[in-house]
């Protein structure tokens, strides 16, 4: 499955600091590409476009786990993530994540499956526990047990003494 995320629908949905709109905006991207990693999703983050950060052709940029794409000047990221959607060989394979109701109708009538921004949080959050869990239970299956050590101890004692 590929994630189409609704850029400032999430970052303004979870940002609150008191930062420049870019500082705050590369500080997200930064803590998404993360969280992004973890869950070992395939999503592009869609900004809306302007002036600055890109013109008749969409800028791209790709990060580890991320790709973060600015529309191109004049079109909205919903109508480009619909136009995506349109131009996408199988929709089907796409989750479109935003609570913009109108996009997430328009996303699921080309066949996309769509998630509510705050859905999508716990479901990051939730892939991020199993990670962890699973780590935590790997340590603790390399502990040794008390009777492993002592038998352990035997064995080497045995083996000075010849």
């Amino acid at each position: 499955m590929h994630y189409l995320i609704d850029g400032y629908n999430l970052f303004f949905a979870i940002e609150n600091k008191i930062l420049p709109l870019e500082a705050k905006r590369d500080n997200f991207i930064c803590a998404l590409n993360q969280e992004i990693a973890i869950a070992n999703l395939n999503a592009t983050l869609i900004f809306d476009g302007n002036k600055q950060n890109s013109g008749v052709f969409p800028s791209k940029q790709e990060l580890s786990a991320l790709d973060v794409t600015f529309s191109p000047e004049g079109l909205s990221a919903d109508d480009y993530i619909l136009e995506l959607l349109t131009s996408c060989p199988n929709p089907k394979m796409e989750i479109v994540v935003t609570s913009d109701r109108e996009l997430s109708k328009k996303s699921t009538f080309l066949g996309a499956k769509t998630k509510t921004i705050e859905s999508f949080l716990k479901f990051l959050l939730k892939k991020k526990s199993k990670k962890q869990k699973a780590k935590q239970e790997e340590k603790q299956e390399l502990k040794e047990t008390h009777y492993n050590l002592e038998r352990l101890v035997e064995i080497f004692e045995e083996r000075l003494d010849k």
